[in-house]
C-alpha cells in the first residue's frame, strides 16, 4: 500500500470451486486487517457454500463485494447442505414448515450477489452434459461470455448491489 500511496486501490480475488471458497475466506481475512484496507471484491465461479448467514452479514458489513457465478446444473454450488434442486429448495424455504426444517439442517448460506448461468442454454454445450462438464471453469467462462446480453440486462441491478 505504501508503494501505491496516493492512488485509488482495490483488491480483487477470484477462484473456482475450492478456490472460490478460499477466495471468500481470504477476502474475509484481508478486509479485517484494519480501517485502511482498500475495497475488496470476490468473483466466485462454481464455489460451494462457505459460512453461515452471520458470516455473510459480516462480509457485507466489511464492504466486501461478492459476485457468485453459479451454473444451474452444478451440484458443487449446493454443498454442503441438503442435496436437492434449487427450485425445490426455494419452494421449501418459502413455506413455514419446510423453511424451518431446512434452516435446522442447513446452516451454510451463500454470500453475495448471484449470477446464474445455465449449461442447457448454450448451443455449444451438450444438453446431457455430465457433472464434470457443468462444473468445469472453461464451461463457466463460456457461459458468462456467451450471455453478455443477460449480464447487460442485469447490469443496473449488479451495479447497484456493488456500489452500495
Amino acid at each position: 500500500m505504501e508503494l501505491y500511496k496516493g492512488e485509488t486501490l482495490s483488491i480483487t480475488i477470484m477462484g473456482h470451486s475450492l478456490g472460490a471458497a478460499l477466495a471468500l475466506l481470504v477476502a474475509n481475512d484481508v478486509s479485517s486487517c484494519g480501517p485502511e484496507v482498500p475495497p475488496v471484491a470476490v468473483f466466485s465461479f462454481g464455489g460451494p457454500r462457505v459460512g453461515n448467514k452471520a458470516f455473510g452479514e459480516k462480509m457485507t458489513g466489511q464492504n466486501v463485494k461478492v459476485l457468485r457465478i453459479v451454473n444451474s446444473q452444478d451440484v458443487i454450488t449446493r454443498v454442503p447442505g441438503v442435496f436437492m434442486s434449487e427450485k425445490v429448495e426455494r419452494k421449501l424455504r418459502s413455506s413455514k414448515v419446510g423453511g424451518g426444517v431446512l434452516d435446522m439442517l442447513d446452516e451454510y448460506a451463500h454470500t453475495g450477489t448471484e449470477l446464474r448461468v445455465d449449461t442447457k442454454m448454450s448451443p455449444f454445450l451438450k444438453l446431457d452434459a455430465d457433472m464434470a462438464c457443468c462444473h468445469d471453469l472453461e464451461a463457466y467462462l463460456h457461459l458468462v461470455d456467451g450471455f453478455l446480453a443477460s449480464i447487460l440486462l442485469l447490469g443496473p441491478m449488479l451495479r447497484e448491489a456493488w456500489l452500495d
